[in-house]
């Protein structure tokens, strides 16, 4: 079973070259899991929610295929710019909700235009508790 994911779980980009942790937006009251924000599938903004992951080493990112151009083909990984804008987790709870958005869960992914997947690789959540 999926669990909820939890603002501070580390995330990793398939062409980075660091991990980062994720970070929940606030909203007025605001569903928790084991006293952290719980994620929802539109929380993907650049730099608010997912950080950077070190350098890209994605061809598709202009600045890694100038640079590796210029480098006459040799890789040459670049300043990671995640651009996951319009991007949602996925997939995600088909039983829970807030509002209009649903439950991003610890096997959720999310792409970068860049070709990245942004998965998670250490979830915070170590129980799930049912009343």
């Amino acid at each position: 079973m999926s669990k909820p994911l939890l603002t501070g779980s580390e995330l990793k980009c398939s062409f980075g070259d660091t991990t980062n942790l994720l970070f929940v937006t606030p909203l007025p009251i605001y569903p928790t899991c084991e006293g952290k924000q719980i994620a929802l599938d539109n929380m993907t903004v650049p730099y608010v929610n997912i950080k950077m992951f070190g350098k890209c080493s994605s061809l598709v990112n202009p600045l890694v295929a100038s640079a590796t151009a210029a480098a006459s083909g040799v890789l040459q990984p670049q300043v990671c710019t995640p651009m996951t804008v319009g991007a949602k987790w996925a997939p995600v709870s088909t039983v829970m909700r807030y509002g209009n958005c649903c439950v991003a869960l610890t096997t959720s992914k999310c792409r970068c235009i860049y070709q990245g997947e942004i998965s998670v690789i250490n979830p915070v959540q170590t129980q799930v508790t049912t009343k």
